[in-house]
C-alpha cells in the first residue's frame, strides 16, 4: 500500500467514480508515470478529499505492486501534530 496527496480542483468527481466502481464491485486505477516515463497504473483502494493552504487536496490510497514499492519516512515537524493540516471537507 501506498498513500499520495494531489491537488485537485474537482476531488468530489474523482470520489464519485470510486464510490460507484467499488458499489459495483469493481476496481478503479490511477494512472501515473513511473520515474523512466513508463504508464503505470495502481489500484485506488481508499481516497478523500481535504481542504489545505494550498487548496483543495485529494488523497489516494492505491496498492501497488511488490517491485514498485520503496519505503520512504517523512519526519517533518513542520506540519499540526493532531491532524498534519489537513482539515476534511463538509
Amino acid at each position: 500500500m501506498a498513500v499520495t496527496h494531489l491537488r485537485t480542483f474537482n476531488g468530489g468527481a474523482l470520489l464519485e467514480r470510486c464510490y460507484r466502481a467499488w458499489k459495483q464491485k469493481e476496481s478503479i486505477q490511477l494512472e501515473y508515470r513511473a520515474e523512466d516515463g513508463e504508464k503505470k497504473e495502481a489500484a485506488i483502494v481508499a481516497a478523500r478529499t481535504g481542504e489545505m493552504d494550498a487548496g483543495e487536496m485529494l488523497i489516494l490510497w492505491v496498492r501497488l505492486p511488490d517491485e514498485d514499492t520503496e519505503l520512504a519516512l517523512d519526519l517533518d515537524d513542520d506540519l499540526d501534530d493532531e491532524n498534519d493540516g489537513f482539515s476534511p471537507l463538509s
